[in-house]
């Protein structure tokens, strides 16, 4: 998962204007964003901004700033091999009053207790979320006293892959008075999503059984070999059911030496000095690749995939041998499960025309 700077969190929380402070589900603006830590998963706006459309020139796609805020604080990755995500939800010091009517006449105060409960994937009750931190029971949530530093936050570990929802409440407890007698509490809710895991089938698009391969003279032209990846969410059993995320795939190819032998397969954290191939495609990423390598021999491809809602070089560009978040990555290999078992792909030699001499004359 990417690491959340818990004082970003914090921000996020506490600038909302609707944090502690509304009796009805409301957004975030934050700029041009207008989806927030309380939408509903099945909320229009919230499934577009996350890639939840079929429709792949959706502006959404393209248009970074209307997701990087949301993305930045809420979708994380799921790591199989630290299984689950987690984060620091940090609610605001100080009462909010934006939205109650009649709003009170005095100075905003700041809160003396906190009553964290977990809402669940579909925010529609109090459910165990003890899993994710040992306080949060469905009945009494997590209830502590703003008496320390970091009383106001909530440790969250070992997410799992979908939606979570966490539901705080701001308690002002005047000295001699107990928490029973205080007044309602207006709360915030707090949205996370975890990407689930992906499996991908790389195969030849025609399902053919014959040979693939193509003349070199028709590489650029050629459609004798199509390749297709197919990607499902078969780890995936969270709550709602997903429609499809706008992914990114990169397709690549290795080629046998000269005496007919592959190189030792690329691994996901150094694919030494492959490159991706060509998609034959200008403006976009494409899950088919109809290769144009005019090289002969004979090859093997493999296609990776990832998710474009969230990038997994969170610090900068990566090197081939120093890639991060591989976990992120999701490889298949066309025809087979590895490169040993992958299908291969002749790029074929046009032949010259030969030469007519004569020999061996009798008149």
């Amino acid at each position: 998962m990417k690491i959340i700077k818990t004082g970003l969190v914090a921000v996020f929380l506490s600038t909302t204007g609707i944090a502690f402070g509304q009796t009805t589900p409301g957004t975030i603006d934050k700029g041009p964003l207008k989806v927030g830590p309380i939408s509903p998963h099945d909320a229009t706006e919230r499934g577009t901004l996350l890639g939840l459309s079929a429709t792949a020139s959706s502006p959404n796609f393209t248009n970074q700033t209307k997701k990087q805020y949301e993305e930045a604080n809420t979708v994380l990755f799921y790591n199989p091999n630290n299984p689950g995500s987690g984060l620091t939800l940090v609610a605001s010091r100080k009462e909010d009053f934006t939205g109650i009517t009649p709003s009170p006449a005095r100075s905003e105060q700041d809160f003396t207790h906190y009553r964290w409960t977990y809402m669940g994937q579909d925010n529609n009750a109090a459910t165990d979320g003890t899993a994710f931190n040992a306080g949060l029971d469905a009945t009494d949530g997590w209830l502590k006293e703003y008496t320390a530093a970091n009383d106001n936050k909530l440790s969250v570990t070992g997410l799992t892959q979908g939606y979570h929802y966490f539901k705080v409440q701001g308690y002002i407890v005047p000295t001699g008075t107990t928490l029973n007698e205080t007044c309602i509490q207006y709360s915030e809710t707090f949205v996370v999503f975890v990407l689930p895991q992906l499996t991908v089938d790389a195969k030849r698009a025609d399902a053919g059984t014959g040979p693939l391969q193509y003349c070199e003279i028709n590489a650029a032209s050629q459609t004798s070999v199509v390749l297709k990846a197919d990607v499902n969410y078969t780890n995936y059993a969270g709550t709602p059911a997903l429609g499809n995320f706008e992914l990114k795939y990169n397709w690549y190819a290795v080629k046998a030496g000269t005496d007919g032998t592959f190189p030792t397969e690329p691994t996901l954290e150094n694919i030494g000095s492959l490159t991706p191939v060509t998609t034959n495609l200008v403006t976009s990423n494409s899950n088919s690749l109809t290769p144009s390598i005019a090289e002969v021999g004979k090859y093997k491809f493999f296609v990776e995939v990832e998710y474009t809602v969230k990038d997994r070089t969170y610090d900068g560009a990566e090197t081939a041998a120093a890639r991060k978040r591989t976990y992120a990555l999701y490889r298949g290999w066309v025809g087979g499960t590895n490169q040993a078992t992958a299908s291969e792909i002749f790029v074929t030699p046009a032949p010259g025309k030969p030469h007519i001499t004569i020999e061996g004359v009798t008149d």
